[in-house]
């Protein structure tokens, strides 16, 4: 037992000495130069947790960044012997002062001291502190194992410029006797949704949140068109690679914000769950686990309403933010990160993260952040283990989570969640396991009633990608190769719902009001040529409409006529065949009924009979019988003429006898 203790005390210590030899020497984010001449310290490595007999190390990295020499320069290590046994206790100890350093504030007692004859301008030097264990007079009883303060002090003579409050953690504990926690790691793997920017820089940062907990067993929440949506086939192979064997759940499709799917109406939740699970799990060998609803804002009520309707489509739980569902009166102990919630006679599982340790660790693993991986790793430590001392036989199971946009340094984020998993008080386990587990018998705040963001896709837009989508299906109905024509269109207009777009609204709307208008375009091209009236003097005829396609493609149209005239019937559509980039004239059967000008509609429609572009209006001057009529009156007239011609024929014969 003391060996394996041992083992996780030496894995602790090479990654602090990773997170030493790889991180820059700056200064911390909340750390500036402790005066007007320019000195900055940071704190590079601290002694994990430190056994009976060890010592207890702390390097400081120093440099002048100013440009004149500073003397007298010293580093102070202060400790307090008092065990922290309460998250508060912790938060307090660590929390930095405001503005100068308040010398009235506890910051224990000075038990070692280096001194620095000068730094030059430019000029950088790591120093170490140092202490044995057995000089701080530290108890060996098992159950006075956790984490004690301590803080380092930056002088420049007598004056205190810079003060890094921290922790070691004091482990005389044999652990076997010790009901570790349980933790879990819930990461987002999200891109950026259809038709956003350029996707390779979203690639990139996946990649660097799935190297970064390439050590640490953590699960995955995963936007299942980060499959199907990957452009090149080596990068979905080598997410596949990743995800194989970790804990994957779904997220809805496109990493819809689960949110608007529950207080927009107009959007058909169901579309964005169907199929979210069964697209992951056909690319990994291991089938994913449930679909979580994880609101980029706050949950409410209706997500909770929606995970309860829509739990046959595979939802298994609601993820909150760390400030909900707390407990109603405060507790002397940290609860398990499961609640239920009762959801009209249903039941929803609901994952509460962590505070602390969530923003402590994507805080300090953050690409580009100035934050020291020493002082993150020891709160983790500090944490996780005053929850285990809450309450030693009853282990509780928390979560960690990190944001959707997490871009962590792979090797700072590796080094931290190594150590953490490698505490002996600690044990990783799986999400799912958290979901399975009871929660607390306490009451908590209850979540809201309605809370909708105000970046909240709106339900005009939603309506206009609803119709602008159906503008392109009818045009995509009538052409010859429909796959041609914006393939990338339906993704873009599904995927309007994405989080990914919460923060970028006017460029979302935009995208919806191109294809919009596109679509209305692509229906201009197939068109109804206007024309003069059209006489008709029969009693059934057929009216000539002369119809333009502008598009590349053959076209297939239903070519109607409507008019609320009694005296012209169109009893018949015709099937019409345009070929691209002309004009055909199509002959439309009608039957006429008196004598009147008539307005007619030319409707162009597809075969479901759903309107093609805007229909066009021409005149149709209605003459029935008017041709039965005119042949009488020709032929009348010719019957005259012709007795007229036999008259005068006899006559002249009549005149020639008497001559």
């Amino acid at each position: 037992m003391m060996l394996r203790r041992a083992a996780a005390v030496l894995a602790l210590t090479v990654g602090a000495v990773l997170a030493l030899l790889t991180a820059p020497l700056t200064s911390p984010a909340s750390a500036e130069p402790g005066d007007e001449q320019g000195l900055v310290s940071e704190v590079l490595y601290i002694t994990p947790i430190a056994e009976p007999g060890d010592d207890l190390v702390v390097s400081v990295a120093l440099s002048n960044e100013g440009e004149s020499k500073i003397s007298d320069v010293a580093l102070e290590l202060r400790f307090r012997s008092a065990q922290l046994i309460s998250r508060s206790s912790v938060d307090m100890w660590q929390e930095p002062d405001e503005g100068e350093i308040d010398e009235l504030r506890n910051a224990g007692t000075v038990v070692t001291r280096v001194g620095v004859d000068e730094l030059k301008p430019g000029e950088e030097r790591v120093e170490e502190l140092r202490i044995s264990t057995d000089r701080l007079f530290l108890p060996r009883v098992g159950s006075q194992w956790g984490p004690r303060g301590i803080a380092v002090d930056t002088k420049v003579g007598p004056e205190v410029v810079q003060r890094d409050r921290s922790f070691f953690i004091w482990f005389p504990a044999d652990e076997s006797q010790i009901f570790p926690t349980q933790v879990s790691l819930l990461t987002p793997l999200v891109g950026t949704p259809p038709g956003g920017e350029d996707g390779v820089e979203q690639g990139e940062r996946i990649q660097r949140v799935i190297d970064a907990t390439r050590d640490f067993d953590a699960s995955f929440a995963v936007d299942p068109y980060l499959f199907t949506g990957t452009e090149t086939e080596a990068a979905g192979a080598q997410l596949r690679e990743a995800l194989e064997g970790r804990e994957v759940f779904a997220l809805p499709r496109f990493d819809a914000d689960v949110t608007a799917l529950a207080h927009v109406s107009e959007i058909d939740g169901r579309q964005y769950l169907s199929g979210a699970r069964s697209t992951i799990s056909s690319y990994l060998e291991s089938s994913a686990s449930d679909i979580l609803l994880w609101p980029e804002g706050n949950a409410d009520v209706p997500l909770t309403e929606f995970a309860a309707k829509h739990e046959a489509d595979g939802v298994g739980a609601i993820v909150t933010n760390a400030a909900q569902l707390q407990p109603v009166a405060p507790l002397t102990y940290t609860p398990t990160g499961k609640a239920r919630v009762m959801v009209e006679g249903s039941v929803v599982s609901a994952l509460v993260p962590d505070s602390a340790m969530s923003t402590t660790l994507t805080s300090a693993s953050t690409d580009g952040v100035r934050t020291s991986p020493a002082l993150a790793r020891q709160r983790l430590l500090a944490d996780s283990a005053v929850i285990t001392q809450e309450r030693p036989a009853d282990p509780r199971h928390v979560l960690i989570t990190v944001p959707r946009n997490w871009n962590p340094d792979p090797e700072r984020a590796d080094a931290l969640l190594q150590s953490l998993s490698d505490a002996p008080w600690v044990e990783v386990e799986a999400v799912r396991t958290l979901i399975g587990s009871p929660a607390g018998e306490f009451d908590r705040e209850p979540l809201a009633t309605y809370q909708p963001s105000d970046n909240q896709i709106e339900a005009s837009t939603v309506l206009a990608a609803s119709s602008a989508q159906s503008a392109l299906d009818k045009f995509r109905s009538i052409i010859e190769k429909p796959e041609l024509v914006h393939p990338l269109a339906d993704l873009q207009l599904a995927g309007v719902v994405s989080n990914g777009w919460r923060h970028s609204p006017d460029e979302r709307d935009a995208l919806v009001e191109a294809i919009s208008s596109e679509a209305m375009r692509l229906q201009s091209l197939v068109s109804v040529i206007p024309a003069g009236a059209v006489n008709l003097i029969t009693d059934s005829g057929e009216i000539p409409v002369l119809i333009n396609n502008d598009f590349d493609q053959e076209v297939t149209v239903n070519v109607r006529l409507e008019t609320d005239s009694s005296f012209l019937r169109t009893t018949k559509s015709i099937t019409a065949q345009l070929p691209p980039q002309a004009e055909t004239s199509v002959l439309i059967p009608v039957e006429a009924i008196g004598n009147r000008d008539v307005d007619v509609a030319v409707h162009l429609e597809t075969e479901s009979g759903q309107q093609v572009g805007a229909p066009q209006t021409i005149t149709v001057r209605v003459r029935a019988g008017w041709e039965d009529a005119g042949t009488r009156v020709v032929g009348a007239v010719l019957v005259v003429l012709f007795v007229i011609g036999i008259f005068r024929t006899i006559r002249r014969g009549r005149k020639r006898n008497r001559s």
